[in-house]
């Protein structure tokens, strides 16, 4: 039987959104960079696995109960009393979203842990996911190692966005050691320009392209140009993508929703993704830029991410995201 659905492994988290600019309240919204591409691959229509840890507090359930909603598996999500469910204040200033995390190292994603319970998962499924949030700390990053080679073992294609955040580990260099350490065994990086200038040290997106793929051989590289776009890579060539222009109202999940429909496109693509041509690598990230749009277009982390319908209706002119 043919391998199906995707494993993502990380944080689940309760973001708290302004109510209104300048406002002083805030609402309760589930996220989490990992478990918002768990949500979006399953609201595309893939089986979707989550494993990561929460507490067995309010805000533990009702990630839970929402993943669940979405069809999203968590079966093997963790539960701890030691640790509280991770929250994060999201605000817009002029444009530009911050997040701010408090004390994220006490929170429960960080304790996730595989085991003989979760190892089945790797011989079934045929996507594995994660993020450098469970490279943090100690513990947590060896989960992520013993995970990633589960997978490698499995062949399991092995799909990386780093959404790294320099301000949560004990140095930038740290980051960008841990981080690296784990781009040999990476099939697909989903990256900032930002994030290519720290891993590569370059100072121009090509360039930094060029290091990474000599230096690591990664088949599929996507790097978001922000208001240029996004620039794809596939062995020697790459390709940009225009940028799709649209009022954003929330853009906190809209690279999330990217990543869910980058590895929705190779999960239902007939083909080795190092046969890929770069016209097919083309079509997968101006797919996935549709399903950005879509969900930076309306308010909320996962309740905001698009269904296969919407994605594909936005693409042939009949929706349109409201502005």
């Amino acid at each position: 039987m043919a391998k199906q659905g995707v494993i993502s492994l990380g944080e689940a988290l309760i973001n708290f959104l302004p109510l209104g600019e300048g406002e002083n309240r805030w609402q309760q919204s589930p996220g989490g960079a990992v478990a918002n591409v768990a949500a979006g691959v399953a609201k595309l229509g893939l089986p979707s696995t989550f494993i990561g840890k929460v507490g067995n507090d309010t805000f533990g359930k009702y990630l839970d109960q929402t993943l669940t909603s979405y069809n999203v598996d968590t079966t093997y999500m963790q539960w701890t009393t030691d640790a509280p469910t991770g929250i994060m204040f999201i605000q817009n200033d002029k444009g530009t979203q911050q997040s701010i995390s408090l004390n994220h190292h006490l929170y429960a994603d960080q304790f996730v842990v595989t085991d003989e319970k979760t190892a089945p998962l790797f011989t079934t499924h045929k996507i594995f996911h994660f993020s450098s949030r469970s490279m943090i700390q100690p513990s947590c990053r060896q989960t992520t190692y013993s995970a990633i080679n589960q997978a490698k073992q499995q062949n399991m294609l092995l799909s990386f966005a780093p959404n790294l955040c320099t301000a949560l580990w004990d140095s930038h260099e740290k980051a960008c050691e841990t981080v690296s350490s784990v781009l040999f065994d990476v099939d697909v990086l989903v990256v900032t320009k930002e994030e290519v200038f720290q891993l590569s040290g370059a100072s121009a997106v090509t360039s930094g392209i060029d290091f990474l793929q000599k230096e690591y051989q990664i088949p599929f590289i996507v790097v978001d140009l922000e208001k240029g776009g996004y620039l794809v890579a596939i062995e020697n060539e790459y390709t940009t993508i225009a940028p799709i222009h649209v009022k954003a109202i929330d853009s906190t999940s809209a690279n999330d929703a990217f990543v869910a429909a980058v590895l929705y496109q190779l999960h239902e693509i007939p083909k080795v993704i190092t046969s890929l041509t770069i016209g097919e690598a083309s079509h997968i990230t101006r797919f996935a830029s549709f399903a950005s749009v879509l969900s930076a277009s309306s308010k909320g982390a996962m309740t905001s991410l698009p269904s296969i319908e919407r994605v594909k209706k936005y693409m042939d002119g009949t929706e349109f995201p409201v502005s």
